[in-house]
Protein backbone atom coordinates (compact mmCIF):
# COMPACT_ATOMS: atom_id res chain seq x y z
CA UNK A 1 0.00 0.00 0.00
CA UNK A 2 3.12 2.37 0.61
CA UNK A 3 4.98 1.59 -2.37
CA UNK A 4 1.41 2.52 -4.11
CA UNK A 5 0.81 6.30 -2.66
CA UNK A 6 4.36 6.77 -3.61
CA UNK A 7 3.47 5.96 -6.96
CA UNK A 8 0.34 7.78 -6.88
CA UNK A 9 2.17 10.94 -5.48
CA UNK A 10 5.02 10.71 -7.96
CA UNK A 11 2.53 10.30 -10.62
CA UNK A 12 0.46 13.67 -9.35
CA UNK A 13 3.69 15.79 -9.30
CA UNK A 14 4.41 14.53 -12.50
CA UNK A 15 1.33 16.05 -13.85
CA UNK A 16 1.51 19.10 -11.91
CA UNK A 17 5.38 19.51 -13.50
CA UNK A 18 4.00 19.29 -16.91
CA UNK A 19 1.21 20.92 -17.08
CA UNK A 20 3.50 23.78 -15.42
CA UNK A 21 6.21 23.31 -18.10
CA UNK A 22 3.12 22.94 -21.18
CA UNK A 23 1.69 26.52 -19.77
CA UNK A 24 -1.61 24.73 -19.62
CA UNK A 25 -3.22 26.88 -16.72
CA UNK A 26 -4.23 29.95 -18.18
CA UNK A 27 -5.33 32.12 -15.19
CA UNK A 28 -7.62 34.97 -16.25
CA UNK A 29 -7.44 34.44 -20.09
CA UNK A 30 -10.57 33.82 -21.94
CA UNK A 31 -9.71 30.86 -24.47
CA UNK A 32 -11.43 30.57 -27.24
CA UNK A 33 -11.21 27.65 -30.27
CA UNK A 34 -10.20 28.81 -33.33
CA UNK A 35 -13.10 30.08 -36.33
CA UNK A 36 -12.28 27.58 -38.29
CA UNK A 37 -12.31 24.84 -35.56
CA UNK A 38 -15.26 22.23 -36.45
CA UNK A 39 -17.59 21.03 -33.78
CA UNK A 40 -18.97 17.35 -34.29
CA UNK A 41 -20.43 14.69 -32.38
CA UNK A 42 -20.37 11.18 -32.81
CA UNK A 43 -22.19 8.23 -31.97
CA UNK A 44 -22.35 3.95 -32.64
CA UNK A 45 -24.39 1.78 -33.85
CA UNK A 46 -25.78 -0.18 -30.84
CA UNK A 47 -25.51 2.04 -28.22
CA UNK A 48 -28.10 4.38 -30.34
CA UNK A 49 -30.20 2.65 -32.78
CA UNK A 50 -32.19 0.26 -31.51
CA UNK A 51 -34.56 -1.84 -33.70
CA UNK A 52 -32.43 -5.09 -32.90
CA UNK A 53 -34.92 -7.07 -34.50
CA UNK A 54 -36.56 -5.17 -37.18
CA UNK A 55 -36.15 -4.82 -40.95
CA UNK A 56 -33.98 -7.55 -41.73
CA UNK A 57 -31.32 -6.91 -39.05
CA UNK A 58 -29.12 -9.53 -38.00
CA UNK A 59 -28.08 -10.49 -35.06
CA UNK A 60 -24.76 -8.75 -33.62
CA UNK A 61 -22.29 -10.66 -30.91
CA UNK A 62 -23.94 -8.52 -28.23
CA UNK A 63 -27.14 -8.81 -29.22
CA UNK A 64 -26.55 -12.55 -28.19
CA UNK A 65 -24.09 -11.63 -25.63
CA UNK A 66 -26.65 -9.37 -23.50
CA UNK A 67 -29.97 -11.74 -24.43
CA UNK A 68 -27.97 -14.89 -23.01
CA UNK A 69 -26.39 -13.01 -20.17
CA UNK A 70 -28.03 -10.14 -18.91
CA UNK A 71 -27.02 -10.45 -15.33
CA UNK A 72 -23.21 -9.54 -16.74
CA UNK A 73 -24.80 -5.73 -17.58
CA UNK A 74 -24.86 -3.62 -14.30
CA UNK A 75 -28.65 -2.61 -15.23
CA UNK A 76 -29.56 -5.48 -17.36
CA UNK A 77 -29.76 -2.92 -20.24
CA UNK A 78 -28.84 -4.37 -24.01
CA UNK A 79 -29.80 -2.50 -27.48
CA UNK A 80 -32.78 -3.13 -28.50
CA UNK A 81 -33.89 -0.34 -27.92
CA UNK A 82 -31.18 2.00 -26.99
CA UNK A 83 -31.95 5.59 -27.86
CA UNK A 84 -34.38 4.05 -31.02
CA UNK A 85 -32.23 6.13 -33.71
CA UNK A 86 -33.35 3.39 -35.76
CA UNK A 87 -36.75 5.17 -35.42
CA UNK A 88 -36.48 8.24 -34.41
CA UNK A 89 -33.79 9.88 -36.62
CA UNK A 90 -35.52 12.90 -37.57
CA UNK A 91 -35.35 14.14 -33.59
CA UNK A 92 -31.71 13.13 -33.87
CA UNK A 93 -31.17 15.63 -37.23
CA UNK A 94 -33.34 18.07 -35.18
CA UNK A 95 -30.81 17.87 -32.22
CA UNK A 96 -27.92 17.93 -34.45
CA UNK A 97 -29.39 21.45 -36.31
CA UNK A 98 -30.02 22.79 -32.70
CA UNK A 99 -26.32 22.09 -32.37
CA UNK A 100 -24.73 23.64 -35.23
CA UNK A 101 -22.18 20.85 -35.77
CA UNK A 102 -20.55 20.48 -39.27
CA UNK A 103 -19.83 16.79 -38.65
CA UNK A 104 -21.58 13.97 -37.48
CA UNK A 105 -19.69 10.68 -36.62
CA UNK A 106 -21.78 7.52 -36.84
CA UNK A 107 -21.21 4.10 -37.60
CA UNK A 108 -23.16 1.44 -39.90
CA UNK A 109 -24.60 -1.94 -38.31
CA UNK A 110 -23.01 -4.51 -40.16
CA UNK A 111 -25.69 -7.20 -39.21
CA UNK A 112 -28.22 -4.40 -39.67
CA UNK A 113 -26.54 -4.42 -43.74
CA UNK A 114 -25.35 -7.87 -43.94
CA UNK A 115 -27.03 -9.84 -41.68
CA UNK A 116 -25.09 -13.30 -42.76
CA UNK A 117 -21.74 -10.90 -42.44
CA UNK A 118 -21.23 -11.39 -46.12
CA UNK A 119 -22.71 -10.52 -49.64
CA UNK A 120 -24.93 -13.61 -49.79
CA UNK A 121 -28.31 -11.39 -48.01
CA UNK A 122 -27.91 -7.64 -48.32
CA UNK A 123 -30.95 -5.96 -46.11
CA UNK A 124 -32.23 -3.61 -48.73
CA UNK A 125 -34.03 -1.18 -45.60
CA UNK A 126 -30.68 -1.57 -43.93
CA UNK A 127 -29.37 0.35 -46.82
CA UNK A 128 -32.20 2.60 -46.75
CA UNK A 129 -32.02 3.86 -43.23
CA UNK A 130 -28.48 4.99 -44.01
CA UNK A 131 -28.98 6.33 -47.15
CA UNK A 132 -31.58 8.52 -45.89
CA UNK A 133 -29.27 9.32 -43.17
CA UNK A 134 -26.47 10.49 -45.00
CA UNK A 135 -28.79 12.39 -47.37
CA UNK A 136 -30.57 14.41 -44.52
CA UNK A 137 -27.36 15.26 -42.81
CA UNK A 138 -25.78 17.10 -46.33
CA UNK A 139 -28.88 18.53 -47.26
CA UNK A 140 -28.64 20.18 -43.79
CA UNK A 141 -24.93 21.13 -44.57
CA UNK A 142 -23.77 18.31 -42.10
CA UNK A 143 -20.73 16.10 -42.81
CA UNK A 144 -21.25 12.29 -42.31
CA UNK A 145 -18.04 10.65 -41.37
CA UNK A 146 -18.63 7.30 -40.74
CA UNK A 147 -16.81 4.47 -38.91
CA UNK A 148 -17.25 0.51 -40.60
CA UNK A 149 -17.01 -1.00 -37.45
CA UNK A 150 -17.82 -0.38 -34.05
CA UNK A 151 -17.62 -3.87 -31.50
CA UNK A 152 -20.88 -4.88 -33.30
CA UNK A 153 -19.79 -7.89 -35.06
CA UNK A 154 -22.59 -10.06 -37.01
CA UNK A 155 -23.31 -13.07 -34.91
CA UNK A 156 -22.65 -15.40 -37.82
CA UNK A 157 -18.55 -14.87 -37.60
CA UNK A 158 -18.63 -15.80 -34.12
CA UNK A 159 -18.96 -19.07 -35.23
CA UNK A 160 -15.40 -18.67 -36.48
CA UNK A 161 -13.90 -17.09 -33.46
CA UNK A 162 -15.09 -13.90 -34.39
CA UNK A 163 -11.31 -11.49 -34.72
CA UNK A 164 -9.48 -14.39 -33.60
CA UNK A 165 -9.64 -16.33 -37.24
CA UNK A 166 -7.56 -14.72 -40.43
CA UNK A 167 -10.97 -15.94 -42.20
CA UNK A 168 -12.52 -12.56 -41.03
CA UNK A 169 -9.88 -10.59 -43.44
CA UNK A 170 -12.14 -11.53 -45.76
CA UNK A 171 -15.15 -10.84 -44.66
CA UNK A 172 -14.33 -7.41 -43.90
CA UNK A 173 -12.29 -6.70 -47.37
CA UNK A 174 -16.25 -7.55 -48.78
CA UNK A 175 -18.13 -5.42 -45.88
CA UNK A 176 -15.32 -2.35 -46.52
CA UNK A 177 -15.80 -2.97 -50.26
CA UNK A 178 -19.58 -2.43 -49.62
CA UNK A 179 -19.93 0.05 -47.92
CA UNK A 180 -17.48 1.75 -49.97
CA UNK A 181 -19.49 1.13 -53.51
CA UNK A 182 -23.26 1.97 -51.68
CA UNK A 183 -21.97 4.98 -49.93
CA UNK A 184 -18.86 6.08 -51.11
CA UNK A 185 -20.40 9.06 -53.59
CA UNK A 186 -21.73 10.89 -50.56
CA UNK A 187 -19.39 10.09 -47.67
CA UNK A 188 -16.00 11.47 -47.85
CA UNK A 189 -14.73 10.66 -44.45
CA UNK A 190 -13.95 7.21 -43.42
Amino acid sequence: MKALIVLVLCLQLHRISAAERCQLHHKGENRQFPEDFAFGVSTAAYQIEGGWNVDGKGLSIWDTYTHAHPERILDRTNGDEAAESYHRFEQDLAALKALKVKFYRFSFSWPRLLPNADTTVINQKGIDYYNNIIDKLLANDIEPMVTMFHCDLPEALNKFGGFTNDIIIKYFRFYADFLYKTFGDRVKKW
